[in-house]
């Protein structure tokens, strides 16, 4: 795995694990962009609540993050598949087995979900596949 993890995870050991400091900024962002139905008014709110990406050290020593959330960036971090438990390749969908930030979205333990749930999870899914 290569370049910065995606907000809410840590890379250790060439695999991605819940960064707990991290994991409630992916969370309010699925959350507000499900409340606010659009990308542009997610930044804004994001905007106002003065919450920024999250500070990185590159292993070269280089500092990123900091700033303001991109719309662009937003749009990919709503789009990236790993919050709901699978990984993206050149050609495929890969499911994988590792810790999901988004609950709500795919619940683990039960088939079963509220309809609020399955909201999230239909209009996720599409965002992302």
């Amino acid at each position: 795995m290569g370049g910065a993890p995606p907000v809410g995870y840590r890379i250790e050991n060439r695999q991605l694990h819940i960064n707990l400091d991290e994991a409630p900024i992916a969370e309010v962002i699925f959350d507000w962009y499900l409340k606010l139905g659009s990308v542009r008014a997610l930044k804004q709110e994001l905007d106002v609540k003065n919450i920024r990406s999250p500070k990185r050290v590159s292993q070269k020593g280089k500092h990123s993050g900091g700033k303001n959330f991109s719309r662009g960036a937003l749009y990919s971090t709503l789009r990236n598949p790993v919050y709901i438990g699978q990984i993206k390749r050149p050609m495929d969908v890969v499911v994988l087995k590792l810790c999901v930030i988004l609950t709500k979205v795919t619940p683990c333990s039960s088939n079963t979900s509220t309809s609020f749930e399955k909201s999230i999870s239909d209009r996720v899914r599409r965002s992302i596949l």
